[in-house]
């Protein structure tokens, strides 16, 4: 009798993780289901920490074809209703299938369903990236929606390992396109979107491990990885039932976005040459983004998930003087609103501070942002914050100052 899912673990070189992995599987609550690790061409001991689990296990070995490639093959090798894809370093909670299937179960028009992930280091232990705990986005529960427009610009982003998709949908798309390097499996939600909706379930109920940015700057830096996002993006626009025109607007949303990513990611690096090169692209593909505010946002964006990766608000510095000193033509006439941009660097954070009960924390950084630009103060908000962090507390004290010169102790109301 055919499994009602499968489990598909592609694995290369993952033998510290692996072993913690399949037990995540064993682990969960719904059993009926069938599990296909596929060894890439490991050629660490992955085989030996896999033996004790042979029974209860399939175990395809081959030469190494990338991450598509071994997925594919254990799709190939899948006989469940359902396939729900697990990275060989990452873990599920014990009610990841039983909650999917539920789903799926009840809803047949619904191709894929996600839930949220947790971010774990790689030493198992939760922690933040790119100054966010969770992966994925906050719903009041289980989301029944149209995936394509989501996909079309980026505002989804689904990891392979908190999918669970209708083997009927992907038989009708085909597999992973092992052609893509960057953002295969976007590729493959995309071609699935055209069969069906997709849910999504907010709850935590796997753990993404990640290891540092820099490997994902590294690669949305490459034009390699703009060639393949653009790959994706014509797909999502052949694909596209609706409207040309609307098809079209995303389409060039979706352009701005790709090249948009492509030029932090190289001011990050500090290839100054090649960010402004792609920023220009962006604001050719939407020319808003060459608007002053539009700018220090980007700019503020980018340096916020900075301090809150590296912790060090002189990285984040170094980035927005990298992005306005180089800013393309259609956007120089702004260079000097870098000072600006640094400027809410802090004052945001100074709100935030003062928001979570840290007024010291919030007065050091809010005079950090007024020497960046003094300008800011004819914003009420900064003048708000400013009145409330420092008049305040000199208020308070004169008060207290006031009350004792005056005799008032506790409990002189009843004296």
């Amino acid at each position: 009798m055919k499994p009602k899912v499968s489990v598909v673990i592609p694995t290369y070189n993952s033998a510290a993780y692996i072993t913690a992995t399949v037990e995540s599987v064993l682990a969960q609550t719904f059993t009926d289901y069938e599990l296909i690790v596929v060894d890439d061409g490991s050629t660490d001991d992955t085989a030996r920490r896999l033996q004790p689990y042979m029974g209860r296990l399939t175990y395809i070995y081959q030469e190494n074809k990338k991450y598509s490639g071994a997925r594919n093959a254990g799709l190939r090798a899948a006989t469940g209703e359902y396939v729900a894809l697990l990275d060989s370093d990452d873990l599920w909670l014990p009610d990841k299938l039983a909650r999917q299937v539920v789903v799926m179960d009840a809803h047949p028009d619904v191709v894929l369903c996600n839930c949220q992930a947790a971010y774990i280091d790689p030493q198992g232990r939760p922690t933040h990236f790119r100054g966010q705990v969770f992966k994925g986005r906050e719903a009041p529960g289980v989301e029944i929606f149209d995936a394509l427009p989501r996909l079309f610009t980026f505002d989804l982003i689904i990891t392979t390992s908190t999918v669970m998709i209708r083997r009927t949908a992907l038989d009708q798309v085909g597999l992973f396109d092992d052609t893509h390097i960057h953002g295969e499996d976007w590729e493959l939600w995309v071609r699935l979107a055209s069969q069906g909706r997709f849910a999504y379930l907010p709850d935590a109920l796997a753990q993404y491990r990640v290891y540092g940015w820099q490997k994902v700057i590294r690669a949305e830096s490459r034009d390699e990885w703009v060639s393949d996002q653009f790959r994706t993006i014509q797909r999502a626009a052949d694909l596209w039932p609706g409207d040309p025109a609307e098809r079209d607007r995303l389409q060039a949303a979706a352009a701005a976005t790709v090249y948009r990513r492509a030029a932090l990611a190289n001011f990050q690096l500090r290839q100054a040459d090649r960010g402004q090169v792609y920023l220009a692209k962006a604001i050719e593909a939407d020319p808003a983004l060459a608007e002053r505010d539009r700018l220090v946002e980007m700019a503020v964006s980018r340096g916020r998930e900075i301090f809150l990766e590296t912790g060090l608000y002189d990285e984040a510095v170094r980035f927005i003087h990298t992005f306005f000193h180089a800013l393309p033509p259609a956007a120089e006439m702004h260079r000097k609103a870098g000072a600006q941009a640094i400027a809410w660097l802090y004052l945001q954070d100074a709100a935030d501070a003062r928001q979570n009960g840290d007024p010291r924390t919030a007065r050091r950084l809010l005079a950090r942002g007024l020497r960046a630009a003094p300008a800011v103060l004819k914003n009420r908000g900064v003048v708000s914050l400013a009145l409330d962090l420092w008049l305040g507390r000199t208020i308070g004290t004169a008060l207290r100052r006031a009350g004792r010169s005056l005799g008032l102790r506790k409990g002189a109301a009843n004296a």
